[in-house]
């Protein structure tokens, strides 16, 4: 995949075809390079892939989430030599680095589709003999909300306004996906009728023009 103008970078790269099974844990992955001859020499750490929820409001509009997640480190016991006064280390068991938690801030791009992936360039396990570290891959994962639904980059809500307001007309307040807004309900308006506010929907992927939200009406029982 593309890298973005810092460590960000955006797209599957070659992750598209592994096995979502190597999303549930870091113990799975295998490294790209091929395990050398030579144990001393360096060793690229490992890819990860996993799937991460994030609010319809955060993947509409940007933002940053926070995730943890586990990762190989160097053992630090044996400085990574897998060794302690020539005997197999206690802590790694002579594989030279741990699993630990990892805590980021995840920077999610405005306007990102569902099932995008995000790359967050050596945030994998870190490498063996001062290695490269790997990449980490995330998987947006959109979340589902009461009031909105998306399409594109157009947002739909549902509003429900009361008989008399709908016979004769006139303003009504509104929460959209990040204010309030105060629309025009025109007079006779039907069940099923929409209004289009523009510029008000999700963000367009890489610019800062946004889509439309469409109101769609509903009359209370009087």
């Amino acid at each position: 995949g593309s890298s973005g103008p810092d460590r960000w970078g955006y797209g599957f790269g070659n992750q598209e075809s592994k096995s979502q099974k190597q999303q549930e844990s870091p113990f799975s992955q295998s490294s790209e390079d091929p395990q050398p001859h030579d144990p001393n020499a360096p060793t690229r750490g490992f890819d990860l892939q996993f799937m991460v929820d994030v609010d319809f409001v955060t993947v509409a509009l940007g933002g940053v989430i926070s995730y943890k997640y586990e990762k190989y480190v160097r053992c630090e016991n044996c400085k990574g030599t897998g060794e302690t006064e020539e005997k197999a280390c206690r802590e790694c068991k002579g594989k030279r680095q741990v699993v630990k938690e990892a805590d980021l801030s995840v920077k999610i791009p405005p306007g990102v589709a569902d099932q995008y992936v995000l790359r967050l360039l050596n945030e994998g396990g870190e490498g063996i003999n001062d290695g490269p570290p790997g990449d980490l891959f995330l998987k947006v994962c959109t979340m589902p909300h009461p009031i909105f639904k998306r399409k594109k980059n157009d947002v739909y809500m549902e509003v429900l306004i009361p008989p008399e307001l709908a016979e004769t007309g006139g303003s009504l307040d509104v929460k959209m996906l990040d204010t309030v807004k105060t629309i025009e309900v025109e007079e006779c308006t039907l069940t099923g009728e929409e209004l289009r506010v523009p510029k008000s929907g999700a963000a367009i992927l890489w610019g800062k023009k946004r889509g439309d939200l469409i109101i769609k009406f509903a009359i209370l029982d009087s």
